[in-house]
């Protein structure tokens, strides 16, 4: 369960459903039983991990309504044709679809009510609560045998405000160890952290609450939260980021959760950096956390800095390594707009035990073809990140579907997580510029690669857009945020 496992990034999300699983889908491994089975990211307790895929730009009605498409992992990885289509109204689903919702913003992927099957939350940051403008909710959908849409509840707000961005920023944990799971979200309203502490009811009431502030506040600003066992302990730790929308630097914390009541408590000042992600690369048992400044503040092109954890604390035990794209082992040289470090996440790809870390860079330019985007795979070792056996993927790998192009911005959010349980993860990584074939219009799309003893491989990945979802080909921002 999720709470066992504690590397996963995590997001949320608020959303209603439609669609189903399509005749004549691929059987799964095992058959489902009325008990989940607590693997993460499996919504429907079959025995392989699905991906959420947030598009919070696409119509549903109105414009900027959002939806989220739910594709439900095989064997062979995901498959679009076993999917279904969470939006807001309907019977089942809270909420009305409203232009600038945004639904589908921002995703997380735990086991919310302890039943042994992952659950999906998710975030509208635009959405209007009378008297409140933009106060933002967070919906949780309820995994279960037949998958994620049979039932859905908005998650009480602690601190309904106008401006408030609920959904805006979150990701789940144990942040006080108790084994149920937590939800934090980030409060771009005052630049506060709420903790909601679980468990969950199926009527969207939390157990507790509670307030974190940080050292340093900025209103009106944009946040980013991952989470992670760094510690050790029974609890689980929070990174908090937030960037300034009136311009000034970014600024990173790390808080490390407790069982003693105390709540979470500021352990650490980060390098400054807008996006994070939580795992044990060099497989000592710890957490590392992993920060990116991808704007290039700090290092033209953008930095990536790990710190390690251990039982001693926060980079005790090896000192940080900051990377670019000019550092030893790391493809590709740094340039300004590469926004290396755009997205981030760490899980094993090669089966050997160490996380490996995969680097979204949108505005990497490819020759003459600005913005293609690329990722980048760095391996883990028993010294941290390798520096040999990394990897640069992009369109143009061999075997995978499609042609770069310019402003495909390949790499704009990654995921990687084991979707066919063969023991090792596979990348999910999405294009948001992606242009339907043979037209102008730049809606999105997705693709999945596997991963192998040597890395990532072209060899039978896939991609897809939410045409092949049932959707129309206008809708834009396909994978702005991917849970799984």
């Amino acid at each position: 369960m999720y709470r066992r496992i504690r590397l996963a990034l995590a997001t949320t999300v608020a959303a209603a459903l439609t669609g189903g699983l399509v005749a004549g889908a691929a059987a799964p491994a095992a058959a489902v039983t009325a008990a989940g089975n607590g693997l993460h990211g499996d919504f429907n307790g079959d025995g392989y991990r699905d991906v959420a895929i947030g598009v919070p730009g696409g119509t549903d009605g109105n414009m900027g309504a959002g939806w989220v498409g739910v594709v439900y992992g095989t064997s062979a990885g995901i498959d679009p044709a076993r999917r279904k289509v969470l939006t807001q109204g309907g019977s089942v689903n809270p909420g009305t679809p409203e232009g600038d919702d945004l639904f589908g913003a921002r995703l997380s992927v735990a086991d919310f009510d302890g039943d042994g099957f992952s659950d999906l939350a998710v975030g509208a940051p635009g959405e209007d609560l009378s008297p409140n403008a933009d106060q933002g909710t967070v919906t949780l959908y309820w995994g279960g045998p037949s998958g994620l849409g049979t039932s859905a509840v908005l998650v009480k707000d602690p601190v309904p405000r106008d401006g408030n961005k609920f959904g805006g920023a979150l990701t789940a944990g144990d942040f006080d160890g108790d084994g149920d799971t937590d939800l934090a979200s980030y409060n771009a309203l005052f630049s506060t952290v709420s903790v909601l502490n679980g468990p969950f009811t199926r009527t969207g009431t939390w157990a507790s609450a509670s307030t974190v502030p940080l050292p340093e506040t900025s209103q009106y600003a944009t946040g980013y939260l991952s989470s992670g066992n760094v510690s050790g302990d029974a609890a689980d730790d929070l990174v908090v980021q937030y960037r300034p929308m009136r311009g000034g630097a970014s600024r990173a914390w790390y808080f490390r959760g407790s069982t003693s009541g105390e709540g979470l408590v500021q352990e650490a000042v980060l390098p400054s950096s807008h996006t994070s992600a939580v795992g044990d690369i060099d497989k000592n048992g710890y957490a590392d956390i992993v920060v990116a400044d991808a704007y290039g503040t700090t290092g033209l092109g953008g930095t990536v800095t790990v710190l390690y954890g251990s039982s001693a604390g926060l980079g005790t035990s090896r000192a940080a390594t900051a990377l670019t794209q000019n550092s030893s082992g790391v493809p590709g040289s740094s340039e300004s707009g590469d926004r290396f470090g755009a997205s981030l996440s760490v899980a094993d790809v090669t089966g050997d035990g160490y996380g490996d870390l995969a680097v979204g860079l949108p505005g990497e330019d490819l020759g003459s073809l600005a913005d293609a985007g690329s990722v980048v795979l760095l391996r883990g070792s028993a010294n941290g990140i390798a520096i040999s056996g990394n990897q640069s993927i992009t369109q143009d790998t061999s075997g995978i579907p499609g042609t770069a192009e310019s402003k495909d911005q390949f790499g704009s959010f990654v995921l990687l997580s084991d979707i066919n349980n063969k023991g090792r993860a596979d990348l999910t990584a999405s294009a948001i510029g992606e242009a339907v074939a043979g037209t102008t219009v730049r809606t999105g799309a997705v693709w999945r690669l596997r991963g192998a003893g040597t890395g990532l491989t072209g060899t039978g990945s896939k991609s897809f857009g939410s045409y092949e979802l049932g959707r129309a080909r206008e809708d834009q921002t396909f994978g702005q945020a991917l849970g799984g």
